[in-house]
């Protein structure tokens, strides 16, 4: 068997459902937040990172008595990452009723700079390098760009038709289902090819072999 370290809970927040709440050192909680979807802590603890149900990007104090301290720093998002670094603060806002979106970054909660607009894929790195796809032409394909630390994007590649992300591992296809050529980066700014696939005989679509990589 494992043994749990509880002090690891103490004087610490945590989400738990739609609500945030902060445990103090004596094992007591407070609720600190709610109508929380999801969360983010920076990576000193100090603040809370959170996506409300109304679409509001939050910010508040990882402490006790934080209650009704939260401050406003965006509303329709869509999507947000906190950096690494925890310094910057990644969102994506728009509405997805007019599937128009734009991606935002700001540094220690403050004014917000435009990366990107009309962008239809986003994904954090570990390496604190934001990957997204942006310029969609009338096929579904998009040009993948870089960014970090919210400075001025630099392009990857063109035609690109899909990019997945998981810790450590990156990866972006040009071509369609069937026949693509397969790129994947450890989450840096440089991607190189991994193999050509060319499935046209196959009842299996590239999505579907995501996973082998």
């Amino acid at each position: 068997g494992s043994f749990v370290d509880l002090e690891s809970f103490l004087d610490a927040p945590f989400q738990s459902s739609d609500s945030i709440y902060y445990v103090n050192k004596k094992g007591e909680s407070e609720k600190i937040a709610n109508s929380v979807v999801y969360s983010q802590i920076d990576c000193e603890g100090e603040y809370i990172y959170y996506v409300d149900e109304d679409g509001r990007l939050m910010k508040i104090k990882s402490s006790k008595s934080s209650s009704g301290k939260e401050k406003e720093l965006a509303d329709d998002v869509i999507t947000m990452f906190v950096s690494a670094d925890g310094k910057f603060v990644y969102y994506v806002e728009g509405s997805i009723t007019d599937e128009s979106f734009d991606l935002y970054c700001m540094k220690n909660g403050g004014k917000a700079k435009l990366v990107a607009e009309d962008v239809s894929d986003f994904v954090m790195s570990s390496e604190d390098v934001a990957y997204f796809l942006a310029d969609e032409d009338d096929n579904g394909n998009a040009t993948l760009y870089y960014c970090t630390n919210g400075k001025k994007a630099k392009k990857i590649a063109d035609d690109v038709s899909d990019l997945e992300g998981e810790v450590g591992t990156y990866c972006y296809a040009i071509g369609d289902d069937y026949e693509y050529d397969l790129y994947a980066s450890d989450g840096g700014k440089k991607f190189k090819s991994i193999t050509s696939i060319d499935n046209k005989s196959s009842e299996e679509s590239a999505e579907e072999l995501w996973d082998e990589f």
